[in-house]
């Protein structure tokens, strides 16, 4: 899993960098207002998209790298059950999604974008089937070779994005972002035919039937469906009170926040099929797995945290100027909001990796009922603060049951947990006292609570935390000089 989470590591930083430098570039090309539109319409045709693939993607990297990995009539037959379901569904759902958006969904103040949101639906419907071959390839176990796709349609959806921007404006770059998000697939399509034919025959497993694919995707469809909802909520709130402008400033600071989930995303990847074989095979080595992982996180992820609550005025200063300035207040909240969303990410890896996917979708209800409330009160007096807020109110919750169902229905307990914890919360405490009342000494206040982070994260890691630690800053560090190279 070493291997699989440095190279996953690399190539989300590759990834992430380039899909911020794309976001930063259309963000300065078209403004703060049209950045907030193609938000909104970007939340709408993430729904659409959502409702497309049915759950299927997390499905098949659970089946390919699980029950149907020996067989390669298995391994196709299921690949074609699901690009089917996907085709049909994602038909009916951009023809529905179109109809709706041109007839009645969207508010009077939007009527004049209708086609903004129309061409989203079509684009993403019809680049559905698609999407599934990202995930076959996880699930096949090809890590490094799914992570250079995602960084090469990183480098191509900046390459599209900025000249599309120019062009055509709010358009071309709605075509960019959705052709983006789509070529991961593509270019994983011919790996996946050519791998699928070298998986030796035997007629001894199954494709796995329509209805166990709908079984594992549904609820994860429900629960991206209730995310995206309430985001799209969020936004809409925005939109329609305090206006583009704010909704521009929130979405910039919310694009810098995630990068504080990098870690967990990297992990992510060869986590999920390692999880699902060892449900199979070892149920505790998985458990001990899921421990050391959440454990090692906590202490990667603080120091990025640290560095966005003290330096959020900087941090948006240089990447998207000074029209996104109010973003500032927002990072530092959501950067705390991705924080606990990266460790309640763990437990959401271990859920897909056993197949408890209903537990899943309860978790992802009680984070959707959170924001709705939150957002509902507080928007409309603190605009993009009270939405920070929000978002920072539901991962809260989201954080706590997630504990709680990994140590009550996953059966996993984190032991040492305690000290590092304890490490990141006086450590988090002591940057928001920094952003609120350091004024001048703020910046250097700041550098005094990264490194004292850093030495005190060194004291305390495991050895063999510290040699995995060492090993990943190590690959990051050598894929961003070989990247200023060329």
């Amino acid at each position: 899993m070493l291997t699989g989470t440095i190279t996953s590591l690399g190539a989300v930083v590759v990834a992430k960098s380039f899909g911020l430098l794309e976001s930063i570039a259309v963000a300065r090309i078209i403004g703060d207002v049209q950045f907030g539109l193609l938000a909104l319409v970007l939340s709408v045709t993430n729904l659409v998209l959502a409702c497309g693939v049915l759950g299927l993607p997390s499905a098949l990297t659970k089946f390919l790298s699980g029950e149907v990995s020996g067989s390669r009539e298995a391994t196709w037959g299921t690949i074609r059950r699901a690009v089917r379901l996907v085709t049909i569904a994602a038909s009916l759902v951009g023809f529905l999604a179109g109809f709706l958006v041109v007839q009645s969904l969207l508010p009077s103040a939007l009527g004049s974008y209708k086609y903004l949101f129309v061409i989203g639906t079509v684009l993403v419907a019809a680049s559905a089937p698609l999407v599934l071959f990202g995930n076959a390839l996880q699930g096949l176990g090809h890590i490094t070779e799914l992570n250079l796709r995602a960084g090469l349609a990183a480098v191509v959806g900046l390459g599209l994005a900025i000249p599309l921007s120019l062009y055509f404006g709010i358009m071309g770059a709605l075509i960019a972002f959705i052709a983006s998000a789509t070529l991961v697939g593509f270019l994983a399509l011919p790996l996946v035919w050519k791998l699928v034919r070298n998986i030796p025959s035997s007629d001894k497993t199954k494709a796995v039937s329509v209805r166990t694919l709908l079984n594992y995707g549904i609820p994860i469809l429900i629960s991206g469906l209730i995310v995206l909802v309430a985001f799209y909520w969020v936004n809409s709130l925005l939109a329609l009170g305090p206006g583009f402008g704010d909704l521009g400033s929130f979405t910039v600071a919310f694009t810098l926040a995630n990068v504080i989930t990098l870690l967990s995303s990297s992990i992510g990847v060869p986590l999920v099929p390692l999880l699902s074989s060892l449900s199979l095979n070892d149920p505790e080595k998985g458990r001990t797995v899921v421990a050391r992982v959440m454990r090692i996180t906590i202490f990667i992820t603080v120091p990025f945290l640290i560095v966005a609550i003290c330096f959020s005025r900087e941090i948006l200063a240089i990447t998207y100027g000074s029209r996104f300035a109010k973003g500032a207040s927002y990072l530092p909240i959501l950067a705390l909001s991705s924080f606990l969303a990266s460790i309640s990410g763990i437990v959401g890896n271990q859920i897909a990796g056993t197949g408890k996917m209903w537990w899943g979708l309860g978790i992802n209800v009680i984070w959707t009922s959170t924001i709705f409330l939150a957002s509902t009160l507080l928007i409309p007096i603190y605009e993009g603060v009270g939405a920070s807020f929000s978002i920072l109110a539901a991962y809260s919750v989201l954080a706590l049951v997630a504990l709680v169902v990994q140590k009550s229905v996953l059966h996993v307990r984190i032991p040492g947990l305690a000290k590092p914890a304890a490490w990141a919360a006086t450590l988090i405490a002591s940057s928001f006292l920094v952003w609120l009342f350091g004024a001048d000494w703020r910046i250097p206040f700041g550098v005094f609570l990264l490194g004292g982070s850093l030495v005190s994260m060194k004291l305390l890691l495991s050895p063999s935390e510290r040699a995995v630690v060492t090993d990943i800053l190590s690959s990051v560090q050598t894929r961003l000089r070989s990247g200023r190279r060329t």
